[in-house]
């Protein structure tokens, strides 16, 4: 119709982590890549199988890195370059109400080990932002 806006729309994606595969994340935004679009992949930089199979919470589970998919992080560095992603943090190791704790302190170098993380794997990301956190209520808000 004249003289209307097309619609704009923010692609999210949650869970992104050592598990994913480059096949998955083409098939699923190639062809919004083709289109030049950008898509938010909210990663989880310590991710637990149980992303991907889940189990019962009383079962210890070792955590595997996201910087252990070297295809992954390697496409997505090159997807950050080109426009195409975007990077947002998605917990630590997307434990329940990980981020549920009473202490500032704590709760802050949660988050600083998180990004920290984050960064390192993908240094030309120019922000991370959060989601899926449970933030305690004595924790200024922005």
């Amino acid at each position: 119709m004249l003289g209307q806006r097309p619609l704009q729309v923010i692609i999210r994606d949650d869970d992104v982590s050592a598990f994913t595969t480059v096949d998955d994340l083409v098939q699923l935004y190639g062809p919004v890549w083709e289109h030049d679009e950008t898509v938010c992949l909210f990663v989880v930089p310590l991710a637990s199988p149980q992303i991907v199979e889940p189990r019962p919470q009383a079962d210890p589970v070792e955590v595997v890195p996201l910087a252990k998919n070297a295809d992954l992080c390697v496409s997505l560095n090159r997807a950050i370059l080109s426009k195409h992603v975007e990077i947002g943090l998605h917990g630590l190791s997307h434990g329940p109400r990980e981020f549920d704790i009473s202490n500032p302190i704590v709760v802050m170098d949660l988050l600083g080990k998180s990004k920290s993380l984050v960064k390192s794997v993908f240094p030309r990301a120019e922000s991370v932002s959060y989601t899926h956190l449970t933030l305690p209520t004595t924790l200024p808000r922005c």
